[in-house]
């Protein structure tokens, strides 16, 4: 099925056999328990973006903040200070985009909190973008491999140019996304 399969109560004689389609009503604002349980309110009526800092320097973990925060469509709903704190935050709040350093200087790195992430939240990890200089190529390719597309990008220059353009590109995936 996809978007242009039709709905089967929209025909009086059953043409599909066994297996029927089955149409869902994502309509927002509504108290559906499918729309609810999505989250679908948040992804389709530019709310704001919740989401996650971690960086391990409290200088360039403030700019970050504060870069964010100038947005309307940003709510920053935790930082972490390391990758377990970044876990921890990950699975207990559930937001949408993390950007976090990939290298904490500890045992457990940025591509750790993405499995480790996966492995919890499957299909609801976040979209991760890695703070780094470098991040070994085979460390990018399997997180991309774990979870997609939702391994966004890696930033390079901590600029407000740079995460301004990640933001836009995320809102814009999302209006294309919620189009099908």
């Amino acid at each position: 099925m996809n978007k242009n399969t039709p709905c089967a109560t929209q025909f009086k004689h059953n043409k599909f056999g066994k297996y029927v389609p089955v149409c869902c009503s994502f309509k927002p604002k509504q108290n559906e328990k499918i729309w609810q349980e999505l989250e679908w309110e948040s992804k389709t009526k530019g709310d704001k973006i919740r989401t996650i800092v971690a960086h391990n320097e409290d200088v360039v973990k403030d700019e970050i903040v504060n870069i964010l925060s100038k947005r309307k469509d940003i709510k920053i709903v935790a930082v972490a200070k390391n990758a377990e704190e970044t876990y921890n935050k990950i699975v207990e709040l559930k937001p949408e985009m993390v950007f976090s350093k990939y290298d904490f200087g500890t045992s457990m790195n940025g591509l750790d909190v993405v499995r480790k992430s996966k492995k919890i939240l499957d299909n609801e990890v976040p979209v991760f973008n890695m703070i780094a200089t470098d991040i070994p190529k085979d460390d990018f390719m399997e997180a991309k491999r774990e979870i997609g597309d939702k391994m966004n990008t890696i930033i390079r220059e901590n600029s407000e140019k740079r995460y301004n353009e990640i933001i836009e590109d995320y809102k814009e995936y999302l209006n294309e996304f919620t189009k099908l």
